[in-house]
C-alpha cells in the first residue's frame, strides 16, 4: 500500500491556538487559517525517500527527503565510519535518530527562531515570505514552508538541490517553495556569473573530507530582497567572507529603503573577529542596531553560560519559542568586535562560530515579559528571577512589576 503524508492534524487544533496567536499579534479577529498543504498524492518515488521531520511546536507534521534511494539514508548519514564506508544499517540508524531530533540537523536554535518569527503565517491574510540562503538539505526551508511561508531557498550543491525539490514534492508544496540552484553573491553585477563551488558542510560528510567541487551560477541577494517584505532571512553558507559581504549589502539596501527584512538569523565566524577580519561586519551590526532599529540577540549556538555575563548581554529565558538567548544592547563597532570573538566561551568549550538573530520586534518585552509565575519565580535561581531580556536597554520599558 502506498504511504500517504500524515494528515495535518495541526489544523484540527488551530482553533485552540488561534486565540493565543491573535492576542500575541494584537488583532481583533483572526482569519481562518489557510490549508497548509493542498490535498494531493505526492510522487511515490519522492515520498518513499522521506522521513518524518522532528516534531516541535507549533509545526505541523511534514517529511524530509534524506536519501537518493529508498532505505539508503545516504544524504542524511555519514558516508564513512572511520576509514570504511558506512553500512546501510548504520546509515538507517542515523535517519531514525533524525526523526527523534537526535542529529546535528535541524539546529534547534534555528528552528526556535523560525517558530518565533513565522508562527503567525497561517493567520496572516497577506502571507509570509522567508529566504533561506544556504539551504543544504532544505531542512530549515521545510520548517519555514510547513508554517505556510513562501520560501526562496538558495543552494549550489546539485544533489542537495534535487533533495530539496523532492521534499517540496513529497509535501505538496510546489507553489510555495522556489528552489534556486545557485551560489549567492552580494553584488547585483555578478548575477549570472559562473563561479567554482568547493562544497560545504553536509550530513553525509561532516568533517568535510570528501567535498564535491563543481561550477555554479551566482544569484544576487538584492534579487531576493528588493522591494519585498521578508519576514525571516536565514544566512548560513559556511563562508565567513561572503556572509559578511551579504550583511554589508543588506545594511546598504535597508539604508536606502530597498529592503524590508523583519528578522534575520546568521552564523558568524569567531576566528574572523579574533584576527581582525570582521571589522566591516562589526560596523554593519552596529549600524543595524543604532540606525535601523534592529534588536540583536545571541542564540544558544556554542553558548556555554548564562551566568556572570559580559556587560553588553542580558539573559532571556523562554522568550517566545527560544529556550536560551542573550539580548545584546546597542554597541559601537569596537564593542561588536569584542563580542564576536566569544573569548569567554572559548575558555569553556567549542567557540569557532556563534549565531545571532536581529529583529525589528523586541522579543521578551511588554506582555511577553509577563509570562511568569510569582510563586514559582521565588524558587528559581537569581539569574532566572532577574532576567530582563533587554528590558531597560534599547529604550525599551520594563514590564510592570518586574523592577528596574
Amino acid at each position: 500500500m502506498q504511504r500517504r503524508p500524515a494528515v495535518l492534524e495541526y489544523l484540527a487544533s488551530a482553533a485552540a491556538g488561534a486565540l493565543l496567536i491573535t492576542a500575541f499579534y494584537h488583532v481583533t479577529a483572526p482569519p481562518p487559517p489557510p490549508a497548509l498543504a493542498a490535498s494531493c498524492s505526492p510522487p511515490r518515488e519522492d515520498y518513499e525517500r522521506s522521513y518524518a521531520a522532528p516534531r516541535y511546536f507549533p509545526f505541523p507534521p511534514f517529511r524530509i527527503v534524506l536519501e537518493t534511494s529508498p532505505g539508503e539514508c545516504d544524504l542524511g548519514a555519514p558516508a564513512y565510519n572511520g576509514s570504511r564506508r558506512s553500512t546501510r544499517a548504520e546509515r538507517q540508524a542515523h535517519c531514525r535518530s533524525f526523526e527523534r531530533g537526535g542529529e546535528m540537523m535541524p539546529e534547534p536554535f534555528v528552528v526556535q527562531v523560525i517558530a518565533s518569527f513565522l508562527a503567525h503565517c497561517p493567520y496572516t491574510p497577506a502571507g509570509c515570505i522567508a529566504v533561506d540562503v544556504g539551504g543544504n538539505l532544505g531542512i530549515h526551508t521545510a520548517y519555514m514552508a510547513s508554517l505556510g511561508a513562501r520560501v526562496d531557498v538558495v543552494e549550489p550543491a546539485v544533489d542537495l538541490v534535487a533533495a530539496i525539490g523532492a521534499t517540496v514534492r513529497a509535501n505538496c508544496w510546489g507553489g510555495r517553495v522556489a528552489v534556486h540552484a545557485n551560489g549567492i553573491t552580494a553584488r547585483a553585477a555578478d548575477e549570472g556569473r559562473a563561479a567554482g563551488f568547493a562544497g560545504g558542510w553536509r550530513l553525509d560528510d561532516r568533517a568535510g573530507a570528501r567535498r564535491r567541487r563543481h561550477e555554479m551560477t551566482l544569484l544576487a541577494l538584492p534579487t531576493l530582497l528588493r522591494k519585498r517584505r521578508v519576514d525571516l532571512l536565514k544566512i548560513d553558507i559556511d563562508n565567513s567572507a561572503i556572509e559578511m559581504e551579504l550583511l554589508v549589502e543588506l545594511e546598504r539596501m535597508t539604508a536606502v529603503g530597498e529592503a524590508d527584512v523583519r528578522a534575520f538569523v546568521v552564523e558568524v565566524s569567531a576566528s574572523s573577529a579574533r584576527d581582525g577580519r570582521a571589522k566591516p561586519l562589526a560596523r554593519v551590526l552596529s549600524r543595524l542596531q543604532q540606525q535601523h532599529g534592529y534588536h540583536a540577540y545571541r542564540l544558544a549556538h556554542h553558548l556555554h553560560t548564562m551566568d556572570n555575563l559580559e556587560p553588553y548581554y542580558s539573559p532571556c529565558y523562554g522568550a517566545r519559542a527560544i529556550k536560551y538567548m542573550l539580548h545584546i544592547r546597542p554597541l559601537r563597532p569596537q564593542q561588536w568586535m569584542q563580542l564576536l570573538q566569544t573569548r569567554r566561551d572559548l575558555a569553556l568549550g567549542r567557540s569557532d562560530t556563534s549565531s545571532y538573530v536581529f529583529t525589528k520586534e523586541a522579543v521578551g518585552q511588554g506582555a511577553e515579559a509577563n509570562w511568569n509565575s510569582a510563586s514559582m519565580d521565588k524558587t528559581m535561581p537569581r539569574a532566572w528571577r532577574e532576567a530582563r531580556c533587554g528590558a531597560g536597554s534599547d529604550g525599551l520599558p520594563l514590564a510592570k512589576g518586574r523592577g528596574s
